[in-house]
């Protein structure tokens, strides 16, 4: 299989090949989040299948559960206002295609009874590229949280309407576990 797109652009393959040939050194078995994450790693360092096991991710479900908790929608609406929202949460590198979510979301606004909330961190110039594809009309419905304290995560994915995740390539995509968990 080929390696992703979001991992194909980041080194020539030759020294994608050596670098990861390196770092595997002296490991006996190694442990995969995915199918994919194996297939991967398999392809970059020429293992045995036998040499790589799969174990998937999950969620603390003590935290992470349908369970509202006490005033946390009055929390909840300090950072993503009244109307009901969709959620991201995550990174802003390239292959999350936040952009992409962006652009969307702004073409569909009138069609539309969420708000957009975005959160996780994000470098000044990623926010740049965000604001200048956010029209004046729709800068009101698109609200940034930054970063989120772990107490408040849960509560945010339980009072959205739905959690987005555009990516285009996720070793294993934990936030949708914890989204489907809430």
């Amino acid at each position: 299989p080929a390696l992703s797109p979001a991992y194909e652009s980041m080194w020539p393959m030759s020294a994608r090949i050596s670098f990861e040939a390196w770092r595997m050194t002296g490991i006996d078995h190694a442990i995969a989040i995915s199918e994919n994450t194996r297939d991967e790693l398999l392809q970059v360092s020429g293992w045995d299948p036998s040499r790589v096991s799969v174990v998937y991710h999950g969620v603390d479900t003590e935290v992470f559960n349908p369970e509202a908790q006490p005033g946390e929608e009055a929390r909840v609406r300090e950072l993503t206002g009244e109307r009901p929202y969709l959620f991201y949460v995550g990174g802003y590198d390239k292959r999350k295609q936040v952009p992409l979510l962006v652009e969307a979301f702004c073409r569909r606004l009138d069609e539309l009874d969420q708000d957009l909330v975005l959160a996780g961190r994000m470098d000044p110039g990623e926010r740049r590229v965000l604001d200048a594809l956010i029209p004046d009309d729709a800068k009101p419905r698109v609200r940034f949280c930054g970063y989120v304290a772990p107490d408040l995560l849960p509560a945010l994915y339980r009072q959205a309407t739905a959690h987005v995740t555009p990516s285009m390539y996720e070793g294993f995509g934990m936030t949708l576990t914890e989204g489907f968990a809430c």
